[in-house]
């Protein structure tokens, strides 16, 4: 319903985004955390984080434009307005047509709050890695096989979102069984 870019958001590429959006997150988390230590050590589990500068920010920026994570990003807020309208038809269907048209007209600033994710997730890039490293990641975005990469990634990440939900119930599963098997061997009746 909602365009970006002129065209449709599809399901996959909405469910791209919001996985996107959820991996942010979750770094975002970690982040916090590495940067809530006080003059911990850095390891490899939690890179060290600095204070990037202006030039660091914008290589990291483009880094996000350059990688098409921004259009992952721009997808979810035409997802959010999409949800929205699917679920107001669900329960006051005669307020879907005033709504859509308001929500057309906040479409512009409410993609602006897409550039705001996107800013920070250049930051965090610019955070974490070298001035070295930051230039060597947008040469590969640059390169040809960078290019490529780029435009395969949804498609690698909707079959890995594809496969998640099994996985993960298969793990769940697995984990449980020899948990049971392991403490009932300790003494305790795990269930």
């Amino acid at each position: 319903m909602f365009a970006l870019q002129g065209r449709q958001i599809g399901r996959h590429r909405a469910a791209l985004a919001v996985m996107a959006l959820a991996l942010l997150a979750g770094a975002g988390q970690a982040g916090g955390a590495v940067a809530a230590q006080d003059n911990a050590a850095p390891s490899a589990a939690a890179p060290a984080i600095k204070a990037p500068t202006a030039a660091e920010i914008a290589l990291g920026r483009k880094i996000v434009v350059d990688s098409r994570l921004n259009v992952q990003i721009q997808a979810s807020v035409a997802l959010l307005m999409d949800q929205l309208v699917r679920s107001t038809s669900q329960t006051k269907p005669e307020m879907v047509k005033d709504l859509t048209e308001v929500l057309k007209q906040l479409q512009p600033d409410l993609m602006k709050q897409a550039d705001v994710l996107i800013d920070k997730t250049g930051k965090a890039y610019a955070q974490v890695l070298t001035d070295q490293e930051l230039k060597d990641v947008d040469g590969f975005f640059a390169s040809a096989s960078g290019q490529r990469y780029s435009k395969i990634q949804p498609l690698i990440l909707g079959v890995l979102g594809q496969a998640m939900v099994p996985w993960r119930q298969q793990l769940t599963v697995k984990m449980m069984d020899e948990v049971r098997v392991a403490m009932k061997k300790k003494g305790f009746d795990f269930n």
